[in-house]
């Protein structure tokens, strides 16, 4: 796979408690938005950006989402509704997901700064492998190797005549 081909952005559909819901579960529990979500009305998530410079100067994205305090949603979705989300500061939350290529990332410590001009950007701050590598970067052999860790059984797959 050339330089070129290589994934820099990964998005999660939900959170993994929505996720792990069936579809009628999910229709029946959920209040789900593109940037928002509410499971049982008692946990709130907040869709955001987690960003892994590459030593290329460029960044892997991966789209994510993160639990917040009811307080905090309804902070974010008021700022939301105005567009004063700068105005709010930083958010402590949690890792909503488990990022495949990084174990035991999900509920992992984060914070979370809302802006107006895009999601908000999420830092980890528990110390796992996911925040090494989101403090000093990767290589693109690493890159390479995230590439493969997410879609090697896609390219296995025969192709349909």
């Amino acid at each position: 796979m050339s330089e070129s081909e290589l994934a820099r952005d990964i998005s999660m559909s939900y959170p993994e408690a929505v996720w792990d819901l069936d579809s009628l579960e999910r229709y029946r529990r959920c209040r789900l938005h593109s940037e928002l979500a509410a499971l049982d009305e008692n946990r709130f998530f907040i869709r955001a950006v987690l960003c892994v410079p590459i030593e290329d100067e460029t960044e892997f994205t991966w789209g994510v989402w993160c639990e917040v305090s009811r307080e905090d949603h309804d902070r974010y979705l008021k700022a939301l509704k105005y567009g004063t989300l700068s105005r709010l500061g930083v958010l402590p939350g949690r890792l909503a997901n488990e990022l495949p290529v990084y174990e035991h990332s999900l509920g992992l410590r984060v914070t979370l700064k809302p802006s107006d001009e895009s999601r908000p950007t999420v830092k980890v701050q528990e110390e796992s492998a996911l925040k090494a590598e989101q403090a000093a970067g990767i290589s693109l052999k690493r890159l390479e190797e995230i590439n493969r860790l997410l879609f090697e059984d896609d390219e296995e797959e025969p192709e349909e005549a």
